[in-house]
């Protein structure tokens, strides 16, 4: 199927340099367009699936590889350096699920492969919170409401609560 774009990719590509920019508007602020640095956290409020704990984890991981391995951005592990923060939470596939709320949302030791190498990091002391909630008083069972897909939110980094 491929083989039968390329001519077709190949034909217009000399015509995007001429194509209008007039009516172009900014989709992107800035700071985005700008940012170096980024710190992917699991959403602060999401709680943690019995049937599958890891989910939130993975998901934030294989964020984190994709930045890394596109190179865009550099992964650092303090909110107070990250140009962008984002927030990433698994969906239960259903608009209300039974979670476990109150768990750490920390890793102190960061062992990834990404296509270039391993990333290796270590977070001495607890980082600067991200949002301005105080921690809760441990695991305890919560029913969570909210989107039936996956969620990506890209906050603006450097601020005191992103």
């Amino acid at each position: 199927m491929a083989r039968h774009w390329s001519p077709l990719i190949l034909l217009f590509l000399p015509l995007v340099p001429f194509a209008s920019t007039k009516d172009k508007k900014e989709i992107l602020p800035a700071y985005v367009l700008e940012a170096k640095t980024v710190l992917v956290v699991i959403d602060p409020n999401a709680g943690v699936s019995p049937s599958n704990p890891n989910e939130n984890r993975t998901a934030q991981e294989d964020v984190e590889k994709a930045l890394m391995n596109w190179g865009r951005f550099s992964p650092v592990l303090d909110a107070t350096y990250a140009d962008l923060v984002i927030s990433v939470r698994r969906s239960h596939g259903k608009a209300v699920s039974s979670t476990i709320g109150g768990v750490p949302n920390d890793r102190p030791v960061i062992m990834e492969p990404i296509d270039s190498g391993i990333r290796i990091g270590a977070q001495h002391g607890t980082p600067p919170s991200v949002t301005a909630d105080s921690p809760s008083s441990g695991p305890h069972r919560q029913t969570e409401i909210g989107p039936t897909e996956d969620t990506f939110i890209v906050y603006r980094g450097k601020v005191e609560h992103p």
